[in-house]
């Protein structure tokens, strides 16, 4: 079962954890901030029977090590899953990536681009596009004292629900997600300690916006597929746009309509639909 088939690998980086099930082609899986590899709970069932599906916690998010001397930057999580990879014996495989876990796949994907036969990529940073409300956070969460506020507005369903300050515009329809049972996935396994805190802010403030900018994206040459939710709130779907039309051919673009920032955790089966076929449909 894939939730509770949590495993580890010692890597130079630090302990990892990951999730490992299912048979047949790799995919691995790159959540981004602030879920961990518990994000994929809704999708991963379905693609068990036909592929082995591997989805991460990055370094300083969900079971990983805690290492709050580390490297937490995207270019130090891509080379973390490098390693990773090279550490479970596999020379290639699928990506599936969303949010943040996007910007590092595409580090990773555009430095060995031939270790990577499929990418699917969502939901995530944009060249030339920064979240002015998150580069405000960034500030706030270096301030002294910024992992017992960060524990305090977690702890508040009203800051998490709030459209305006909080997560509330993670989710266009809070009818089709339960936004309850997604805090309780994201945000528990953060507020198990200080260090848990620390590292979780670690990860979040270390992100250097620059860093998209620099990717190479013509480097992405394998089949791609960009999905992207019609009502996403903080990388608008304009913008998703924008991220297809700078990749080279091939590629291909769906849409998850009546959607936010997170398709596969706001409308699950929407997005099996256009990654299934995607998978079945490119060679591994």
């Amino acid at each position: 079962m894939f939730a509770q088939d949590v495993r580890f690998v010692t890597l130079p980086q630090g302990r990892i954890a990951y999730r490992d099930s299912g048979d047949g082609d790799p995919l691995l899986f790159v959540h981004g901030w602030p879920v961990s590899s518990l994000t994929w709970r809704k999708v991963i069932p379905a693609l068990e029977p036909s592929y082995r599906c591997i989805a991460v916690d990055l370094m300083g998010i969900g079971e990983s090590q805690k290492d709050l001397d580390g490297d937490f930057s995207m270019p130090a999580q891509a080379r973390m899953l490098a390693a990773f990879l090279d550490a479970l014996e596999l020379p290639s495989a699928t990506l599936i990536a969303h949010d943040s876990g996007a910007t590092i796949a595409r580090i990773l994907a555009a430095d060995q681009p031939g270790r990577f036969p499929r990418f699917i990529l969502f939901d995530t940073e944009v060249p030339g596009h920064v979240i002015r409300y998150f580069v405000f956070l960034q500030k706030v969460f270096r301030l002294p004292g910024a992992a017992r506020l960060f524990g305090t507005l977690l702890r508040s369903r009203n800051f998490l629900r709030s459209r305006r300050f909080g997560f509330g515009n993670a989710a266009y329809d809070h009818s089709a997600l339960d936004l309850d049972e997604l805090f309780a996935t994201a945000t528990e396994p953060i507020l198990r300690s200080r260090d848990h805190l620390r590292a979780s802010i670690k990860f979040f403030v270390e992100f250097d916006w620059h860093v998209v900018d620099a990717i190479p994206h013509d480097r992405l040459t394998m089949p791609k597929l960009v999905l992207w939710g019609d009502h996403d709130a903080f990388f608008p779907y304009a913008r998703g746009r924008q991220l297809f039309e700078i990749l080279p051919e091939p590629k291909s673009f769906s849409t998850i309509a009546d959607c936010g920032v997170f398709p596969h955790e706001e409308r699950p089966a929407e997005w099996l639909a256009a990654v299934q076929p995607f998978l079945a449909g490119t060679p591994a």
